[in-house]
């Protein structure tokens, strides 16, 4: 980056590191960065937004990190925050699922696109 301060896949990939450490405000900065030189960029733009939503669930669970007191345990009880957690987690798993698809479906494409290239330039010689 200090080489060359505005090549997007550097801060994408900063930005998934960070992500991937659990330092998802930073994820966030360095996504936006990224976004900035390239915001043509979908698999940028889906990390950064993935990344949003790890950050405000994580802020989230601190807030309700409050000690309760409950006298009746006996029950489990989910409170309407716990309920909004529960399908803030689903959708995070859902959209990490899809991006994982999609990445193995790119990934497929470029090994293909190797495999032709190579063909190509066997036929050459």
């Amino acid at each position: 980056l200090s080489l060359k301060p505005d090549y997007a896949k550097a801060h994408a990939r900063l930005g998934l590191a960070y992500f991937v450490s659990g330092r998802y405000d930073e994820a966030v900065g360095a996504y936006e960065e990224a976004l900035e030189h390239d915001p043509e960029n979908e698999w940028c733009r889906g990390h950064y937004e993935q990344a949003k939503l790890k950050l405000e669930f994580e802020r989230q669970k601190t807030r309700s990190a409050k000690p309760k007191n409950r006298t009746n345990t006996s029950q489990p009880h989910l409170s309407h925050s716990s309920q909004e957690q529960q399908q803030q987690q689903q959708q995070h798993r859902q959209i990490y699922q899809e991006e994982r698809d999609q990445e193995d479906f790119q990934s497929d494409d470029e090994e293909e696109e190797e495999g032709v290239e190579e063909e190509e330039e066997e036929e050459e010689e």
